[in-house]
């Protein structure tokens, strides 16, 4: 009987161990087996079982490059089955089918867990030069237009939690590189309403984006326009954005439906 409830003891322990490690990633993009078992007070050894624990069950996963942890897929569907009863991938689909066929490029809808954008749908241009689908894609999230948008929602303390330095990663020559160009950056997508992205994900993709609202008014997701950059310049840019802001409320109206 001792014997029992000292397993049990241990697998509560664990439990609350795990726990504490998706509360930690809610703040933090990225985090290291060294900073895992500081914030919980266990050793080094132990912080790692839990993350390969956390991994295998796609809660967690590693950025093999960096030796450091991120939200994994798992828990992004999770925070998604709380909003089950505003299904906005069911809602968004044929919305982003419309605005796909409108412009003739890509449309994806996507949310942010912390520091990570999230593409949680993708209706694919028939072009011969397109973006291809990027469904249950993961990236950073100020190197897509969809999550900048998102992200021009944070006060300037949660940014900072989320991007607690000043260097972010880059992943080309145009990605924002650093923290206070971000904040200029959400700060000009806030007096303009949309977010643009020129290359900053990837060479020679370009994109725009715009936020979804839930039925309390809350950020919920973005819709974003995804195209060669050949055809997404500065010019077309406003006019994706009004076209995907239509879309975005059709989106919004039926969520209170």
């Amino acid at each position: 009987m001792l014997a029992t409830h000292s397993a049990m003891r241990n697998s509560l322990t664990s439990v609350a161990h795990a726990t504490r490690i998706l509360l930690l990633l809610r703040e933090h993009e990225a985090l290291r087996v060294s900073e895992v078992a500081d914030s919980l007070g266990v050793a080094r050894s132990t912080a790692h079982r839990l993350l390969t624990t956390l991994c295998q069950q796609g809660f967690v996963a590693q950025a093999r490059s960096r030796g450091t942890y991120r939200a994994g897929p798992q828990l992004v569907e999770v925070g998604l089955a709380a909003l089950r009863g505003v299904d906005v991938r069911r809602v968004a689909h044929a919305h982003l089918e419309a605005l796909s066929a409108e412009l003739r490029e890509t449309v994806s809808l996507i949310v942010v867990q912390g520091a990570t954008s999230w593409f949680l749908d993708s209706v694919e241009s028939m072009e011969p030069l397109r973006v291809t689908s990027r469904t249950g894609h993961s990236t950073h999230a100020h190197c897509t237009s969809g999550g900048i948008v998102l992200l021009a929602e944070l006060s300037p303390d949660a940014l900072r939690r989320v991007y607690p330095d000043e260097a972010l990663p880059t992943v080309t020559d145009h990605t924002i590189g650093s923290r206070a160009a971000l904040e200029a950056e959400l700060e000009r997508v806030r007096r303009q309403g949309y977010a643009t992205n020129f290359e900053g994900g990837q060479v020679g993709v370009s994109g725009v984006a715009v936020l979804v609202r839930d039925p309390e008014g809350r950020p919920l997701a973005a819709v974003a326009v995804s195209a060669p950059s050949a055809r997404l310049t500065d010019e077309h840019a406003a006019r994706y954005a009004r076209a995907a802001r239509e879309a975005a409320a059709r989106i919004e109206h039926g969520l209170q439906a």
